[in-house]
C-alpha cells in the first residue's frame, strides 16, 4: 500500500462514513490510508477545510499507513468546568 496516492473524494467519503458511525452510537471509529507525504497533506487539508480538526480526532502514521481516529470520549473544557463546579469539587 505504500506510496499509493489517494484522491480527495476518497478521503472525504471515508471520513463521512467515520462520522456517520460515530453519530450512530459507536464510541470510537477509525480509518486508515496508505502513507505518503502527499496523502498526509491531503488528509490534513480536508480535515481543516471541513472543520473536523478537534481534540477528539487524532492522526498518527508509520511508514506504511496513516490512521485517523475519532472518539466520543472527549468532554469539552467548558462542559467539564461546569460539571466540576456543580459537583462541589474544586481543582
Amino acid at each position: 500500500m505504500r506510496n499509493k496516492s489517494i484522491e480527495e473524494i476518497t478521503v472525504i467519503e471515508e471520513l463521512k462514513k467515520m462520522e456517520k458511525k460515530l453519530n450512530e452510537g459507536s464510541d470510537i471509529v477509525w480509518v486508515n490510508f496508505p502513507y505518503s507525504e502527499a496523502n498526509l497533506a491531503i488528509i490534513r487539508s480536508i480535515l481543516k477545510e471541513f472543520g473536523w480538526c478537534h481534540e477528539n480526532l487524532r492522526i498518527s502514521f508509520d511508514e506504511n499507513d496513516i490512521f485517523v481516529e475519532k472518539d466520543n470520549f472527549f468532554i469539552p473544557t467548558e462542559e467539564l468546568m461546569r460539571i466540576k463546579g456543580n459537583s462541589g469539587n474544586h481543582y
